[in-house]
């Protein structure tokens, strides 16, 4: 009956993981659990539970999944990327933690990333989660992934930048086309392009090639040339 009321608390978890082999941890439970035990229980009993898990060494070997004070724990703590420190401590949503004791299913929580391990700490950091419409943000990699997979089926829209630069080019086109239509047929946009048979010489203007032989030998072939 105990576990079955346990499960029907809908309050959100603040869960506090500590290791009896970790000296950081040794050094929390002595000086700051009871407070912050105090703490939760006059600021926030009516939002907040708090459950300790504290393990007999820095891993999950040995854990019977179960709280310090008898509380069942989901397995889904155990996965890979959701404790990844000493002391560790983090707010899990409370009907995702409900539901994944019966289910199985990932946990929905967000992990107390501040250095100030003190009661005022949790206080400031708990009161301005609750005070966040989507203060949850961190879930596990199997519901990010699903959300990726979904984000992937939607069909890939238009770029805005194509369309701009192949408007911006045919802008472009149509303005040049029209403005050489403005001109007389004898002007236009046009470089003029440069006379080969013409052969610019310093101090003198330009002069005319005139070939006088040519030389073969082989598949070479040599051009004698003066100058008018």
């Amino acid at each position: 009956m105990a576990a079955i009321a346990k499960l029907q608390d809908e309050r959100h978890v603040f869960l506090i993981v500590t290791a009896e082999t970790c000296p950081p941890c040794k050094r929390f439970k002595r000086d700051n659990l009871k407070a912050v035990n105090d703490m939760m229980e006059e600021e926030f009993a009516d939002k907040v539970r708090v459950i300790h898990i504290d393990l007999p060494e820095r891993s999950w070997t040995g854990f019977n999944n179960e709280g310090t004070k008898g509380e069942i724990i989901p397995v889904k703590v155990k996965d890979r990327g959701f404790l990844n420190r000493f002391p560790y401590f983090c707010l899990v949503k409370g009907d995702s933690w409900n539901e994944s004791i019966k289910e199985n299913t990932d946990l929905i929580y967000k992990k107390y990333a501040v250095g100030n391990v003190t009661v005022e700490g949790f206080k400031i950091w708990i009161n301005r989660s609750l005070k966040e419409p989507n203060f949850l943000q961190i879930t596990s990699s199997s519901v990010i992934s699903s959300k990726l997979k979904d984000k992937s089926k939607k069909k890939p829209s238009v770029s805005k930048t194509s369309t701009i630069t192949s408007t911006t080019a045919s802008t472009t086109a149509s303005t040049t086309a029209s403005s050489n239509s403005s001109l007389p047929d004898f002007i236009t946009n046009e470089k003029p392009k440069a006379d080969s048979s013409i052969l610019p010489t310093k101090g003198s203007k330009a002069k005319k090639k005139i070939v006088i032989s040519e030389k073969s030998s082989g598949t070479k072939k040599t051009r004698f040339i003066r100058l008018n």
